[in-house]
């Protein structure tokens, strides 16, 4: 639905002369990030629907499975994950708490891994949580102060805009001579 939406607006924009060269640019713009997120979600519904079973606890049977996929069929960790519909790094991660690897990038098919879109989108994913968990905290940082201090920090604020009244009518005057100067030049 929103990608029908996005290709008719495009239409529109395509057809019309009513936008100026900004407007439009900015009409691309939009247009433009839309796509973005709607392949986002593309990608994020592939991933959800190819590793169904990623974060579900390993059975047994798995693990055993996945003894015989790596070391006896030798296949990578991108075949491994296809085959137990768990992301790459799931099975990186179990790979190495097995003790089959001792270091992720020493797992066969990492190079691949790492080349692929899967890596690239976690990465990505990694990062916005990272930022915004970085942020919650620090939303939800509660600080004690003084009631002293905090009355001298209202004073403080209450000096600063003061001081910006001041600065404001000092550059209004400023301004106002400076066009009594080029008008006494004009004349």
């Amino acid at each position: 639905m929103l990608a029908i939406k996005i290709v008719r607006l495009a239409v529109i924009a395509f057809n019309t002369n009513a936008f100026t060269p900004f407007k439009r640019r900015l009409f691309y713009y939009k247009i433009e990030n839309n796509f973005k997120l709607f392949s986002i979600i593309i990608n994020i519904m592939e991933m959800e629907t190819m590793f169904k079973n990623a974060g579900e606890p390993w059975t047994p049977e798995e693990e055993r499975q996945l003894n015989k996929l790596y070391n006896e069929d030798m296949l990578d960790i991108m075949e491994i994950s296809k085959i137990h519909c768990r992301a790459p790094g799931g099975i990186l991660s179990r790979l190495k708490l097995l003790k089959y690897i001792t270091h992720r990038q020493l797992a066969r098919g990492y190079d691949l891994y790492k080349k692929s879109n899967f890596y690239n989108q976690a990465i990505q994913i990694n990062k916005e949580n990272y930022k915004k968990n970085l942020t919650e905290k620090l939303d939800n940082t509660l600080i004690s102060i003084c009631k002293n201090d905090y009355i001298e920090l209202q004073h403080d604020v209450k000096e600063m805009k003061n001081d910006i009244k001041d600065l404001k009518n000092s550059i209004k005057e400023l301004v106002e001579m400076m066009k009594a100067a080029y008008d006494f030049e004009d004349v």
